[in-house]
């Protein structure tokens, strides 16, 4: 609802509903329940997946002992739900079957205004989610809304507790800012909020960016990504990461090239190098004299075997046991001789 409010061409279309999530998989059968903290549902339609949440109630949150929500499992109405949601905002709903506006904190003044409000304490709402953080950069660079003063006054301060979420969540977070198609304006909000950068790598890389001028490779990679998304176009994600990060990694290496080094610690490497080599050298040298000297145990053993008359066996009492034992050896013995004579294994002896 906020996008279409604001002109702007929906990316997906999420559903709320007072079903459970098993009742909304009962229902549909290409569907599938994901999420550990809070359960939803994700229903494929085509090429498409929707995303199907049910009302939350807040009731019965389990927290860790940094404050943070572990599981959010608890059902509720859409009142409850609403306040549930992280900014005023993305608190709408719309009603298809009235085809009506469900507006129950504001936020349709606040879209009007161009003002990204948190829903509840701020301070409190942070410390349940800390990516919230971020999330307040991205709409607040990508909307051009103004971040409210009591939404932002306690980022700077609880940034630190973005250290503690997981990497692989903070990565997709900060590719949502670089692909937005506003990533220029969420690098400014980035620093007018005071989020610090020692968070992630790709946050650090993209904090020194900002302040280089348009020539820089980082920023104007970041700058070209725009324009691209802007008309619709394809990007890389892999070159727009190597441009990010490449300022950082050549300032990286060449402080490791500058790294002051003794004499003896130069020598040192050389001759552990060497010895290693050596080492490999004498390793392969004995697993091949141990290949050759099995094979010239095997071959010396076919060659001191006597060659002995067939003897039937014991049991062979009758005459057709007999034929058939000697005309078995005597196809044995036409046979070529076994490959592992002496003559066999050395060829320049024959």
């Amino acid at each position: 609802m906020r996008d279409l409010l604001l002109g702007m061409e929906p990316k997906d279309f999420d559903v709320a509903t007072d079903a459970t999530p098993e009742e909304v998989r009962k229902i549909f059968r290409r569907s599938r329940i994901i999420g550990r903290r809070f359960q939803i549902v994700h229903v494929m339609v085509g090429a498409e997946t929707i995303e199907v949440s049910t009302f939350r109630s807040g009731g019965k949150v389990r927290r860790n002992e940094h404050g943070r929500i572990m599981n959010d499992n608890a059902y509720g109405t859409l009142e409850q739900d609403a306040l549930r949601r992280d900014f005023t905002c993305n608190a709408l709903y719309y009603d298809c079957e009235r085809g009506e506006i469900i507006d129950r904190c504001g936020g349709l003044a606040d879209i009007r205004a161009r003002r990204l409000v948190m829903i509840g304490n701020a301070a409190e709402r942070y410390q349940e989610d800390p990516v919230r953080i971020l999330r307040a950069v991205r709409l607040s660079g990508k909307l051009g809304f103004e971040v409210d003063a009591a939404t932002a006054a306690p980022i700077a301060e609880a940034a630190v507790l973005l250290q503690r979420e997981p990497v692989a969540r903070l990565f997709d977070e900060l590719l949502k800012i670089l692909f937005s198609g506003h990533a220029a304006g969420c690098l400014v909000q980035l620093k007018q909020l005071g989020v610090s950068a020692d968070i992630h790598p790709i946050l650090t890389a993209m904090l020194d960016s900002s302040g280089q001028p348009e020539s820089h490779i980082a920023a104007d990679a970041l700058r070209q990504t725009d324009r691209r998304l802007g008309e619709g176009k394809t990007v890389s994600v892999g070159f727009v990461l190597a441009a990010v990060l490449w300022p950082t990694a050549g300032m990286a290496a060449e402080a490791k090239r500058r790294r002051p080094q003794t004499r003896s610690r130069r020598h040192e490497c050389r001759h552990q190098r060497c010895a290693r080599q050596h080492r490999k050298r004498l390793g392969r040298a004995a697993a091949l004299c141990r290949h050759h000297a099995r094979n010239l145990g095997a071959a010396a053993a076919v060659c001191l075997l006597p060659r002995q008359p067939p003897v039937p066996p014991a049991g062979a009492a009758t005459l057709s046991c007999r034929l058939r034992f000697f005309a078995a050896a005597g196809r044995a013995r036409r046979q070529p001789a076994p490959a592992g004579r002496l003559v066999d294994a050395f060829p320049a002896c024959r």
